[in-house]
């Protein structure tokens, strides 16, 4: 994602793509006019270099030639960027109804709705997406939290400690709180005793948190 490249490794590993953007910007104006995929590099760019009134611009004049997932995409982040809530949930929503078999914004829309406290939504979602969504343990850690939200601390803590090992999130990093404060949740709402600790395995708050807990 040419957006990431600004966003996580800095304008320096991006330079080369810097240069094509300038070929982007002078090509939009002649032999791309018309060209949708032309408009979307160059609202992402934008976007990158935090332009973003000319990068909704360059994604809305895409998105008029052809709906595409990836340019509604850049413009759910445009709005998560700008603070604004509601432009972020719609597009994100749009870009994965377009593709609803690609995981990757599966795992972004599900984000998105965690980070936005849709629980309702959340559950709609995933309780009509394809299998391989529904079965993904990132969605499914997303669609445990939505469950422990929306009062349903029983079936959050099912789908929490599934399978002999419990829900494993390939890509869940040391110090991410979000399956402990799911089993707070839990807890909370009687469905696991005070005494009850989450399994270490599915624990991956910092040492130092760890020890402040107990």
């Amino acid at each position: 994602n040419f957006l990431r490249i600004f966003l996580t490794e800095g304008r320096k590993k991006a330079k080369k793509f810097l240069k094509c953007t300038e070929k982007t910007e002078s090509a939009v104006q002649e032999k791309d006019r018309e060209n949708w995929y032309a408009w979307y590099l160059l609202g992402a760019a934008e976007a990158a270099k935090k332009n973003f009134t000319g990068a909704k611009i360059a994604l809305e004049r895409s998105l008029a030639l052809t709906s595409s997932a990836w340019a509604y995409y850049v413009l759910a982040v445009v709005g998560k960027l700008e603070q604004d809530t509601q432009g972020y949930i719609q597009n994100m929503q749009t870009a994965y109804e377009l593709r609803r078999d690609d995981l990757s914004l599966a795992r972004e829309m599900f984000r998105c709705l965690y980070e936005t406290e849709d629980s309702e939504k959340t559950l709609e979602l995933f309780e009509s997406a394809v299998n391989p969504v529904q079965t993904d343990p990132r969605c499914r850690l997303y669609y445990a939290y939505a469950l422990a939200r929306s009062g349903n601390g029983k079936k959050a803590k099912a789908v929490l400690l599934d399978g002999s090992n419990g829900l494993v999130v390939p890509d869940i990093r040391e110090g991410e709180n979000i399956t402990s404060n799911l089993w707070d949740l839990i807890q909370a709402q009687g469905e696991a005793g005070a005494d009850e600790e989450l399994p270490q395995k599915l624990d991956f708050r910092m040492s130092y948190n760890k020890a402040v807990k107990k």
